[in-house]
Formats: structure tokens, C-alpha cells, sequence
């Protein structure tokens, strides 16, 4: 493997974030995956209305997922990353910080999501690859898509995923 295979550091990349999201809830294997992302405002908003925590990531974190615990600062404009997975109508936000690490991602257990089909009322595509999640108690969560485009940080296929999934809505 040569020093600028890019194509190759993206396959690892993505066999990491799998590997992540598995190991982190095992009941997710062969779900469909991508990266999304979300203003960190947004989500202590959401997270202080009481917005669907999920509670068990904790429990199933496997204890071998080591690596460098990512602190969220209040920064109104950073971004968190989600391992986003999906699968029928439902869909998990597995929050991995900047998720800039080529070797370990640690999902953080504060910032985790999931959304069943009966607690979402719809999903809208809005310009680029920004959309929301509206949910029947009138909650919204809004995330983008298309992370890391371009470079080995991406999941261009599990990016195509996501558009079909959210035509289903």
C-alpha cells in the first residue's frame, strides 16, 4: 500500500466506524451506515427538552473500545459527528465527537440517539445535504449528511443510503 492511497485509508476508515458502531450496540450489524453531523447548540437544546436519549449505549459499549474521550466545549458552532445507522424505520445517531481519528472512535454515551418509525412524523431534505427529523410530539432534530466529502473521512455509499432512506418518509 502505497503512502497516498487514499482509496485504501478510506476502506479502513470505514471498516473502523463499523467496527465502532458494533461493538458499540451489536444488535446494529449489517444495518446500513453513515457519518451525519449536528451543530453542539443544537443538541444540548434538544438534549435538555428531554430528546430521546438512548440510555442502553452505555451498557453496550464493549469495554475493549479504548481511545481519546473527546470534551465538547460550548462552542455554539462546533459540530458533533454521529455513526448514523439505519435500518427499516428506524434510526440511531452513535455521537463519536470530531470523529477525526484514523485508528479509535469513542462513541460518546451523552450524546446518543434513537428514533423509532412511531416517533417520527417525517424527514425533509432541505438545501445541500441538511435535513430534519420531525418527530410527532413536535420535536425536530436537525443533522446533515455528505461529512467529510471528498476525503478518507467520508462514507459516500452509506451517503446514498441515507437519501433513500429519507425518500421512504
Amino acid at each position: 500500500m502505497g503512502l497516498f492511497n487514499k482509496k485504501q485509508k478510506q476502506q479502513d476508515y470505514i471498516a473502523l466506524v463499523r467496527k465502532t458502531a458494533e461493538e458499540a450496540m451489536p444488535e446494529l450489524k449489517g444495518w446500513d451506515m453513515t457519518l451525519t453531523a449536528s451543530k453542539s447548540s443544537a443538541m444540548s437544546t434538544f438534549k435538555k427538552a428531554g430528546g430521546y436519549l438512548l440510555k442502553n449505549v452505555a451498557a453496550n459499549v464493549a469495554a475493549s473500545v479504548v481511545g481519546l474521550r473527546v470534551h465538547f466545549n460550548e462552542n455554539p458552532f462546533e459540530e458533533i459527528m454521529f455513526i448514523t445507522c439505519f435500518k427499516g424505520t428506524d434510526i440511531y445517531f452513535l455521537s463519536i465527537g470530531d470523529g477525526l481519528s484514523k485508528e479509535n472512535l469513542t462513541i460518546d454515551n451523552d450524546m446518543c440517539f434513537h428514533f423509532t418509525g412511531a416517533e417520527i412524523q417525517s424527514l425533509k431534505k432541505g438545501f445541500g445535504k441538511k435535513v430534519t427529523l420531525n418527530l410527532r410530539d413536535d420535536g425536530k432534530f436537525m443533522f446533515t449528511y455528505g461529512v467529510g466529502a471528498g476525503t478518507i473521512y467520508s462514507i459516500p455509499e452509506g451517503d446514498k443510503q441515507l437519501e433513500s432512506f429519507i425518500k421512504l418518509f
